[in-house]
């Protein structure tokens, strides 16, 4: 009789645990950061600008998505999912700029958050999970400009609010270019 391994590649075994545990707090933090932009869209839908919320809406989507991509990773490499709580999303900001400035400091946690994963990763030698890791890597690097371009345009616009219209206005289309 046949073992059930016999026959079978030997593939890429199990994640190390710390590794494991990282990707979970991972999917944390991106499901986190969707229910963050969440928040924004009705925020700034609430302030009439609808533009910035439909762009909020794109960017929780791809938040999302980002937390299913390490989901699926982990299940296909057979590791245990284990969802930490979502707490603490803020969910009332004093500007667009404020709004705006939280957003971008959520970019840079997140961006802190993979590269100590991707760190731990290498250090624990699961250089699959250092491979898959390089592409949120390079996705942050856009996601961080986004967002810090979006902040300096809305601080020249100051006070200006039509400056802010035009804004929310071209956010808004963007939202609608990417969906």
């Amino acid at each position: 009789m046949r073992s059930a391994t016999e026959g079978k590649p030997a593939g890429i075994g199990p994640f190390p645990e710390a590794v494991l545990a990282g990707l979970n707090r991972q999917i944390a933090a991106e499901f986190a950061a969707e229910f963050t932009y969440l928040n924004m869209a009705g925020w700034f839908d609430s302030q009439s600008l609808g533009g910035f919320s439909a762009f909020m809406e794109r960017q929780a989507a791809e938040e999302r998505d980002h937390a299913l991509r390490i989901f699926k990773y982990v299940l296909d490499r057979n590791g245990r999912v284990g969802i930490e709580s979502v707490d603490g999303v803020p969910n009332d900001f004093d500007s667009a700029a404020d709004a705006f400035h939280t957003a971008l400091a959520n970019e840079e946690s997140v961006s802190d958050s993979i590269k100590t994963l991707y760190e731990l990763a290498v250090e624990a030698r699961d250089r699959p999970t250092a491979i898959f890791l390089e592409w949120f890597l390079t996705e942050q690097i856009e996601e961080e400009k986004t967002f810090d371009d979006i902040v300096r345009r809305v601080e020249l616009a100051a006070d200006d609010r039509a400056a802010l219209l035009v804004l929310d206005i071209e956010l808004g289309g963007k939202a609608g270019e990417e969906g």
